[in-house]
């Protein structure tokens, strides 16, 4: 059984089963605490003796709110009526490769109980997720993934994309999954049949349906046992050290040399098939390259000099943007609400990748234009 906890870099790097339940006190006590939007480090371990872990848990009271959990959910869903399908509002919109994805948002009052049961099951259960899984994780990135790879100081990169990922998770799949992993797989089978049982509020057409608060949350679960099998098998594959991340239905793999990415690729959809999951690669999307070339991962590029950058076209475009802002603002044209609030969302994300370059284009176009245009953007968000 998969059991997850909080931990830093370098603690239990290299943890016996010995220490993991000397140590188990500590352990659970940061599991227990409350979430962060910092970024945290994950460690799974897989523990075949039940009976430790059983006797571990029981001993430091962890299963005490579980029972409550199956009560609690019941309740909720004992309020609200049938069909499921009536609750949710279908549209669609642009994917970032081109065409479009559809969306199935919930409302009423099932939007209400599955944010409810999302609360429940990461608060009661703790269920943390891969320390490979970067999509939906508090204080996580697509920087922070592709950092992962720029500490290896990987050169050549395949990215994967798995087919149809949310349409994929059927309520079979997440049952079967969820019995490798704990606290899921410790419970009764009455009890597990239970929260199964209640779970169903999340499905949509026998599927987890892209758009609600609590899919991201599961699709990540669910991938536990998936992401440890793959990050372990090809930490030494093929006489190479691979560096396995994943960011919902995106996968990256990347070394410091050039290597057979089709045998990498087929080795992922064997396993895929051999784990007895759904998924299957989407191979028009497969990319293989190195560093040296447009190596575009998750929107951002880390180039042959190991840095990780949003790119020279995005900067080209967030300059002319500010530049458009200013000049409008001079000859008394006021934007929008809306457009200055998507410029600064981009700000904001670009400061989080290239602080500096956000930081000079600021002091430059203040300069420039004798003005602060960090106020100037502050005052038209409050006109």
């Amino acid at each position: 059984m998969y059991f997850t906890f909080k931990t830093s870099n370098k603690e239990f790097e290299q943890l016996t089963f010995e220490d993991f339940f000397r140590n188990f006190g500590r352990i659970i006590e940061r599991k227990q605490s409350s979430k962060s939007s910092n970024y945290y480090n994950t460690k799974t371990l897989f523990i075949t003796d039940q009976n430790l872990l059983r006797n571990a848990f029981e001993k430091h009271k962890f299963t005490n709110n579980i029972i409550d959990i199956a009560g609690a959910i019941e309740r909720m869903n004992e309020a609200l009526p049938n069909p499921l399908e009536s609750y949710y509002e279908t549209f669609q919109i642009p994917k970032h490769s081109g065409g479009m994805r559809e969306i199935n948002a919930p409302t009423g009052p099932l939007k209400v109980m599955q944010y409810k049961m999302l609360t429940l099951l990461q608060d009661k259960f703790m269920s943390l997720p891969h320390n490979s899984a970067y999509a939906y994780v508090p204080g996580r990135s697509t920087k922070d993934a592709l950092e992962v790879h720029q500490k290896n100081n990987s050169k050549w990169f395949l990215h994967l994309d798995i087919k149809d990922f949310f349409p994929s998770c059927n309520q079979a799949f997440v049952q079967q999954q969820l019995k490798q992993i704990f606290p899921y797989g410790y419970l009764t089978n009455q009890a597990f049949d239970g929260i199964m049982e209640l779970l169903k509020v999340c499905f949509l057409n026998d599927a987890l349906p892209q758009g609600t608060p609590v899919s991201p949350f599961l699709t990540n679960l669910i991938m536990l046992p998936i992401d440890d099998v793959l990050s372990k098998h090809f930490k030494d594959f093929a006489g190479q050290n691979f560096v396995y991340t994943r960011y919902a239905d995106d996968i990256i793999l990347s070394c410091k040399y050039a290597f057979d990415y089709l045998l990498v690729e087929n080795t992922v959809d064997i396993l895929f098939t051999t784990l007895n999951t759904p998924f299957k690669l989407k191979r028009t999307k497969t990319h293989y390259g190195s560093s040296a070339g447009r190596n575009w991962n998750l929107g951002l590029m880390l180039n042959k000099d190991n840095n990780i950058t949003i790119g020279y076209k995005k900067k080209e475009r967030i300059r002319a943007t500010l530049h458009a802002f200013i000049m409008d603002l001079k000859n008394g044209n006021h934007w929008s609400i809306i457009r200055i609030q998507e410029m600064q969302g981009l700000f904001s994300y670009y400061s989080k990748i290239e602080p500096e370059f956000v930081k000079d284009l600021f002091a430059k176009y203040s300069t420039k234009f004798e003005c602060n245009v960090k106020q100037l953007l502050k005052q038209e968000l409050k006109r």
